[in-house]
């Protein structure tokens, strides 16, 4: 039997149906490479191909794909981080460090300064003109208001 290629949603959409051993024998390829290809493929998308939540995530809800004719192309679960866990963990965080970490020691303003030389506040890249649909990508939203409001506060708090 010859070995079939197949796009990536196809791929996942028979073995979905199949499962490894049944796509193995459908696209005449070892099991092993079937597994090796579903784990690329959840890696590269993020794509939660084992049906499983991570500890700490709570179900979001299931997506669909489907194709010009109706049919169902792949189908993934969505998740988010529980936020409850999330603050618990950060707690634990904390309590782990706050003995490590050294407090440290005030400097104090130069008596002299040199008034040619100004104060320089670098920012990276802030993403200004990109927008993100929360529901689209499972993050928050984004947009040109949003990202003004990060800068600005951000300048607000280091000024």
């Amino acid at each position: 039997m010859v070995a079939e290629t197949v796009p990536e949603a196809e791929f996942i959409k028979i073995w979905q149906e199949l499962g490894t051993k049944g796509t193995a024998e459908k696209l005449g390829i070892a099991q092993r490479t079937v597994r090796k290809r579903k784990e690329r493929i959840a890696e590269r998308t993020g794509l939660d191909l084992s049906g499983k939540i991570p500890d700490g995530h709570h179900l979001k809800g299931k997506s669909t794909l489907y194709d010009a004719d109706g049919n169902i192309v792949i189908e993934w679960v969505k998740t988010n981080v529980d936020k409850d866990e999330a603050v618990l963990i950060q707690a634990e965080i904390v309590e782990a460090l706050k003995d490590k970490i050294v407090r440290a020691d005030k400097v104090k303003s130069p008596k002299e300064t040199i008034n040619t030389l100004m104060t320089l506040y670098p920012v990276g890249d802030h993403h200004f003109g990109m927008l993100a649909w929360g529901e689209e990508t499972g993050e928050s939203d984004y947009d040109l208001q949003i990202a003004e409001n990060l800068l600005a506060k951000a300048t607000q708090h280091l000024v």
